[in-house]
């Protein structure tokens, strides 16, 4: 499961539903490719129709819409790579900001995170199974 708009996809995914349900305006910055979009209601339903999860957990697309109408994604003009986005509503401080960094094979070191599971919880390392994907 991951953290995706509605439907806890991957980034991927993600990324390509924000691009599906959302209609983007253009314009170039300086390195940057500036996208900024709102959200189309008619392409966002269409999505929630064909989405069990979300269907469940989306409670009203119009408050979903007034919390994340709109989207900002900055693309580096070069090399194309989606470098931050953020969610939020016109006019408004960003509900959601994200900002990517290319981080691959680099280690983590473990004092910038913990994770403490509840009591109950089995941990499992399924570190070397996405590895291998």
């Amino acid at each position: 499961m991951g953290a995706g708009l509605i439907n806890g996809e991957g980034f991927p995914s993600s990324l390509n539903t924000i691009l599906d349900v959302y209609d983007f305006d253009q314009c170039k910055k300086n390195s940057e490719i500036i996208l900024f979009g709102s959200i189309n209601k008619n392409k966002l339903t269409d999505y929630i129709s064909k989405s069990l999860y979300a269907k469940i957990k989306l409670k009203s697309v119009d408050q979903f819409i007034n919390t994340f109408g709109q989207v900002k994604l900055t693309v580096d003009a070069k090399t194309s790579e989606l470098k931050k986005y953020r969610f939020g509503s016109k006019g408004k401080t960003p509900v959601t900001y994200i900002v990517l960094k290319n981080v691959i094979n680099q280690s983590l070191n473990p004092s910038e995170f913990t994770y403490n599971p509840p009591d109950n919880v089995e941990v499992e390392d399924i570190t070397q199974n996405l590895l291998e994907r």
